[in-house]
């Protein structure tokens, strides 16, 4: 949420900070934090993989074996981490969205209304028809005045 500068008082505002706002960040803050995890395990197994070939040129199998095990552990945890992370962000884009949905439904509702008012001031169909009667009258009376005055 940004920050609104009061011009009559020179302060700062803070808007409200709802529940739905704060169930956002702390879905944000998951996320962030899977990433970490992720980007962590893919670290461990990289590292696991070169100590592996360590331990091979080395001579020691049965040591390398057991990095090897370790990296594919990391590798699936990761890949794990990468499916929860997909789940979240599909829920952050749907939340986006029904967002975005909410604020166009409340300015349908909002423009639906301003036009009844406005329809309800002119005075409906009928007012409008009533309008043009008279309109074509003075238009007709004018003509009248313009042909007496011509001939």
């Amino acid at each position: 949420m940004g920050q609104l500068l009061d011009k009559k008082q020179g302060k700062e505002s803070h808007p409200a900070v709802d529940n739905d706002d704060m169930a956002m960040l702390d879905l944000k803050a998951q996320r962030d934090q899977l990433l970490a995890q992720r980007r962590r395990l893919d670290a461990r197994a990289e590292r696991e993989q070169e100590v592996a070939r360590s331990l091979v040129s080395q001579g020691r199998k049965q040591q390398a074996m057991l990095a090897l095990r370790l990296r594919e552990q990391h590798k699936r945890l990761a890949l794990d981490c990468g499916g929860h992370l997909g789940r979240i962000e599909e829920l952050i884009e749907s939340i986006n969205m029904a967002r975005t949905t909410q604020g166009t439904v409340e300015a349908l509702r909002t423009g639906v209304d301003m036009l009844k008012r406005i329809q309800r001031d002119i005075g409906g169909v009928d007012q409008v028809q009533r309008l043009m009667g008279d309109q074509e009258e003075a238009l007709e009376a004018q003509q009248d005045i313009s042909a007496a005055l011509a001939g």
